[in-house]
């Protein structure tokens, strides 16, 4: 199951208000460091939570590619020349349905 939300204010907007800013260095200070084997901005990063609202979406739409049959061919996928054409035939379906739009 997954749940589909509304960002109200991520990170940056909650920085720029004042009183957000200074509840999120307030809680940062107070928590455990976890990322100490890191330097630079990963290792200093806000601990915030965004403010979000359940979003109602309408519809998911999913598209499938046409069948690609192997019954069959198991003695055939067994030569390297073989599987590697089936495989280029598998990528290729798969990135047409990912770039349908």
């Amino acid at each position: 199951m997954f749940i589909v939300v509304q960002i109200l204010f991520d990170h940056d907007d909650q920085i720029n208000i004042p009183y957000m800013r200074s509840k999120i260095e307030e809680v940062t200070n107070e928590v455990k460091k976890f990322r100490t084997a890191t330097d630079g901005e990963v290792a200093n990063q806000h601990l915030h939570l965004p403010i979000i609202l359940p979003k109602f979406p309408g519809r998911f739409y999913y598209y499938f590619g046409k069948p690609i049959e192997t019954e069959g061919r198991s003695e055939e996928l067994r030569d390297g020349e073989k599987s590697r054409e089936l495989y280029l035939q598998v990528q290729a379906e798969v990135e047409k349905c990912l770039n349908f739009s």
